[in-house]
């Protein structure tokens, strides 16, 4: 990849990180990371890279060329974080058969280059193109997103509490609608049944809802996971919508 990008871009400068030795282009300083399981070699790299992403001036566009395995070839722990220690959770993730996702969403929480690491490093957003061996694969999860923000990462106590600021927004919107929704469709001496009701449909319906997503979440990633409730989302909005449609 990034011996294409050479031949036919104005490159001014980067880095190339892979797992064996291979001639790229006098432009790239090129170095060879540690694989499957980060080491030395791969915190050169980590270093590397993301001293590479301070430096560059704004004006200049940076373009990141991503593939699997990176994961380990380039890594920088974060403050406070062994890089011995990242490398035996990696290890032993590594042994008891975790999944890519499972595997990715660890190291991000543990590593300064994964999880949109090199983004936040070089202050801004990267054009990013990335090439998987897994057909549908989500770009953050290939090489473990280093240029791909993670929302679900925090960096400061100050991010955790406006996430919760936010779904505490979120909460306070849509609850009163619902209860006041279930209000307005019995007569008035049947609401405290009809909440009754409510509650209990979706107390009921939390269980199997969990088990779905669980099951979905570790037999098919994230992505299938979410995707999944983003659609029965979508019906329930729509039935929700006809039967109020009768209603009127």
């Amino acid at each position: 990849m990034a011996r294409g990008a050479a031949a036919v871009l104005d490159i001014v400068g980067g880095v190339c990180v892979s797992d064996h030795e291979e001639p790229t282009s006098e432009r790239l300083t090129f170095i060879v990371g540690d694989h499957p399981v980060p080491g030395e070699a791969s915190l050169r790299a980590g270093t590397a890279v993301l001293d590479f992403a301070r430096s560059v001036p704004t004006s200049t566009t940076m373009l990141a060329l991503i593939s699997g395995g990176g994961s380990s070839l380039c890594e920088t722990p974060r403050e406070g974080v062994p890089l011995e220690y990242l490398s035996e959770v990696t290890r032993r993730l590594l042994a008891i058969g975790a999944s890519i996702e499972e595997l990715n969403m660890v190291r991000a929480h543990l590593s300064a280059v994964k999880g949109g690491g090199v983004s936040r490093a070089a202050g801004r957003a990267i054009d990013t193109y990335v090439i998987s061996d897994v057909a549908g694969a989500d770009p953050g999860v290939v090489a473990s997103g280093p240029t791909i923000l993670s929302f679900a990462l925090v960096d400061s106590p100050w991010g955790l509490v406006g996430l919760f600021l936010a779904y505490g927004i979120y909460f306070g919107l849509t609850e009163p609608v619902e209860r006041a929704w279930v209000a307005d469709l019995v007569p008035a001496n049947l609401r405290g049944s009809a909440f009754g009701f409510y509650n209990g449909a979706v107390g009921l319906s939390a269980l199997p809802a969990s088990l779905l997503f669980g099951f979905l979440w570790q037999e098919f990633g994230p992505p299938a996971a979410f995707a999944t409730g983003a659609a029965l989302a979508a019906v329930a909005a729509g039935v929700l919508g006809l039967v109020r449609g009768k209603g009127d």
